[in-house]
């Protein structure tokens, strides 16, 4: 399934898309000139990227890849993400949710390397989640 925007696609090899503004997220985040394309995979493809680009050997949530100052790529996995936001205690959604403001806000080129910049980017992710939350409740 694949869905496009101005500036924007959104691809699930395999199942259904969730119903969440990431239009409206990119835009916040990253501007509306940035071109995005977030990709829901499957565990192995993450875990593959993982190792080919970074060199590590375990299966991440979300990995972001920056291409140009105003193009990046979000891969998400939905299997770790479906296993991960029990460990929250939230809705699945708003992990989802979670976890494309952090893709995003990694390719504006926050990171999360010390306990400052960890404290900081989970407060930014809380914000933008909780703005963007009460309009995706009843979807």
């Amino acid at each position: 399934m694949r869905l496009d925007f101005k500036n924007l696609s959104i691809i699930s090899e395999k199942g259904k898309l969730p119903n969440l503004p990431f239009l409206k997220i990119k835009n916040e985040i990253l501007g509306v000139d940035y071109n995005l394309t977030v990709i829901y995979t499957s565990k192995e493809k993450n875990l593959e990227l993982n190792k080919k680009y970074r060199s590590k050997d375990y299966i991440p949530n979300i990995l972001t890849f920056p291409i140009s100052e105003d193009e990046g790529e979000m891969y998400i996995s939905r299997g770790v993400a479906y296993t991960q936001y029990k460990d929250f205690s939230m809705h699945y959604k708003k992990y989802l949710l979670l976890l494309i403001i952090h893709g995003c806000l990694h390719l504006k080129g926050m990171g999360h390397d010390t306990k400052k910049d960890l404290e900081n980017m989970l407060q930014l992710e809380n914000d933008i989640a909780d703005k963007h939350w009460k309009h995706c409740k009843s979807k």
